[in-house]
């Protein structure tokens, strides 16, 4: 028999050979232990897809990759502009799993299966380093493993986050990195595998390369590695890809660079560039990097197998002026997954340096950790990412059946996804002016302002729907809780018929946003929408949420009423009100005129009440930043069995800011 090799360093040992190894009871158990908590938490993250995908909340990110999928299903084997978005050549493979259900709970099943899949084969490698290293405690590092996975609450916020590639590249690197370690020739093939998910996990064979050269033994297969990886990305870039995924979205300003340059363009002076630049921008966003490594152990990141892929990730989401890609999410997933082996490897290091106590501490503080990072976050996955109500996902679903597959489909940010599975599809995005191109035979606009996480404010949104009512290439079809269509039927031989989105006017028509008490009432165009009410008390008008900077303001309602009525101008990033005027009745119809101020812009909020989750106590971390300013409401309120219509609303600036 042969014996495993001692351990003098960070460095993984080969454990002995399983033909002549024995039977370890202990270990047989502990493995199905962490294969059915695994297992669970596979259940728990395909239930939570199919709530999702039944409530219709897949946004922009779900786009580009459900579209490939499922034309690849049926039979469109060259999306146009697929290849070239971010070379995710896996999806052709997996696009066979649309011929047994073609629905977007399938794709996202394939990314649980994914994530899982990647931590079990995590696991099943510490379970492996702890048999070679008999000093250390296998049942209580083994624990704390399933610990530092389960408990991760960055890992239920990859699953909800649409689907990406990321987790797909991150299983086969686990799968690579894990037979190198064990000296597999196999290894080579999950790497190749590894190299086909996309431009991102190409950077995750550079950085099991970038390992493999610090172990003392397999420099050669880590040198090749970093070579093979660095030389395909170039190649895909000088082929044209590298850009954004076809379908998402329309009209999106690029304003950060691409999120592999770090290795791309081949020159030595912009790669230090990018270096630097990660450098100075992990200080700037020294929160959000403790976030992602902490809940997998924090010390982990340091030791020989993980270092490599920790730093490759890191360095390229810092490498961002845009904070998004460093928030915890799937952009980091490879921390995740590698960091819990580190942490095991260097806590099994220290029980043979005979640190006993300082191994004891650590776990008990890593476990502690761990789960707090759990109870704090995990509770908000669902008001996070479960932003369309059970009446807003029926009316979508009635919507989806009504819209024929041939044609094109462009719809707000945060319920597109549903609509992906066709050759045109775009994702708005309110960056005005914006003009959209018209598809025939017919263009549809699905509109949902108070669905979904949006790109664009309630009042932005609102604008898009004035613009698409004033636009005589297009018809208004219908308005059911609160998610609106419209057509625009395009004939084959228009030439390039479009629509033009402009700035949002200062006044729209208060049918348009939320009510209480009141009756929508369309006259024909959604620009003549009103609330009518009679003799319930309560709000008559809400939800116009109008985001300003710093400077004064006039707000306007023109209404009627036969009762009492109360007009209330609220600043809801500050919850501050800040005019109130009761009317008894009015003489016919009647304009309210108030002048507000901001008097300070806020830091950026993530919804329209202003508020953002940050975490708690130690367990903090900086999400991505929304909209900057100061949100102004307009609510109108029925004191008592009043008559009354409301036509419109607005707020104007009087001066400059």
């Amino acid at each position: 028999m042969r014996n495993p090799i001692p351990a003098t360093s960070l460095e993984l040992s080969e454990p002995p050979p399983a033909d002549s190894a024995p039977v370890n009871p202990i270990f047989q158990r502990v493995r199905r232990v962490g294969l059915l908590l695994l297992t669970l938490q596979l259940a728990l993250l395909i239930a939570w897809s199919v709530v999702e995908a039944n409530r219709h909340v897949q946004a922009g990110d779900f786009v580009g990759f459900y579209r490939a999928w499922y034309l690849i299903s049926h039979g469109t084997f060259n999306p146009s502009g697929w290849w070239s978005g971010q070379a995710v050549f896996i999806i052709w493979p997996l696009a066979i799993f649309g011929l047994i259900w073609p629905h977007p709970v399938t794709l996202l099943v394939i990314q649980d299966l994914a994530i899982v899949g990647a931590e079990t084969v995590a696991f099943y490698w510490i379970t492996d380093i702890l048999r070679a290293r008999r000093e250390a405690p296998f049942v209580v590092l083994s624990s704390l493993a399933l610990v530092l996975f389960v408990a991760d609450p960055w890992i239920y916020s990859t699953a909800s986050w649409d689907f990406h590639s990321e987790p797909v590249g991150v299983l086969f690197a686990v799968l690579a990195a894990r037979d190198f370690y064990r000296g597999r020739s196999r290894a080579w093939i999950w790497s190749a595998i590894t190299l086909l998910c996309g431009m991102v996990p190409i950077t995750y064979v550079v950085g099991i390369g970038l390992s493999l050269l610090i172990s003392s033994k397999r420099r050669l297969a880590g040198l090749i590695l970093v070579f093979v990886a660095a030389a395909w990305f170039l190649i895909l870039v000088k082929l044209g890809a590298g850009n954004t995924l076809p379908g998402t979205p329309v009209g999106y300003p690029s304003r950060t660079p691409n999120p592999v340059t770090i290795i791309s363009g081949g020159q030595v002076a912009g790669v230090f560039h990018e270096v630097i630049t990660a450098i100075r921008n992990m200080h700037r966003d020294w929160l959000d990097v403790y976030a992602n490594i902490s809940p997998a152990g924090v010390i982990g990141v340091l030791a020989t197998p993980v270092i490599g892929i920790t730093a490759v990730t890191l360095g390229e989401n810092s490498a961002f002026t845009y904070i998004g890609p460093i928030t915890p999410s799937f952009q980091n997933l490879p921390i995740y997954i590698f960091a819990p082996i580190g942490t095991i490897l260097i806590l099994a290091w220290l029980y043979r340096r005979k640190a006993r106590l300082v191994a004891h501490a650590l776990i008990v503080l890593m476990a502690t950790n761990a789960i707090f990072w759990g109870a704090v976050w995990i509770p908000q996955i669902p008001t996070t990412w479960l932003r369309v109500s059970p009446a807003q996902a029926n009316a979508l679903s009635r919507v989806i059946a009504r819209i024929p597959e041939r044609d094109a489909v462009v719809a707000s940010q945060g319920i597109v996804g549903s609509f992906a599975g066709r050759d045109h599809v775009g994702t708005l995005y309110s960056w005005p002016p914006l003009r959209v191109a018209l598809h025939p035979p017919a263009t549809w606009f699905v509109i949902a302002p108070y669905a979904g996480i949006e790109t664009e404010t309630v009042t932005q949104s609102m604008g898009i729907i004035h613009a698409l009512a004033s636009d005589p290439l297009v018809k208004f079809i219908s308005e059911d809780d609160g998610i609106w269509v419209f057509r625009a039927q395009v004939s084959p031989t228009a030439r390039a018929p479009s629509v033009l989105f402009p700035k949002t006017p200062h006044a729209l028509a208060a049918g348009l946003f939320e009510t209480t008490v009141g009756t929508r009432e369309i006259n024909g165009s959604p620009n003549n929408s009103q609330f009518l009410s009679r003799g319930t008390a309560g709000y008559l008008l809400w939800g116009d949420y109008w985001l300003e900077t710093r400077g004064h303001y006039t707000a306007t309602v023109r209404f009627r009423s036969s009762g009492p009525i109360n007009i209330q101008v609220w600043n809801d990033t500050t919850n501050s009100l800040l005019v109130h005027r009761q009317y008894s009745s009015t003489n016919g119809l009647v304009t309210f005129r108030a002048n507000v101020q901001i008097k300070a812009t806020d830091p950026s909020t993530s919804n329209s009440a202003g508020e953002i989750y940050l975490g708690r106590s130690l367990f903090r971390a900086l999400p991505v930043p929304a909209f900057p300013g100061n949100y102004l409401e307009v609510r109108v309120v029925l004191v008592g069995n009043a008559n009354a219509r409301i036509y419109s609303v607005g707020i104007m600036p009087i001066k400059a800011p």
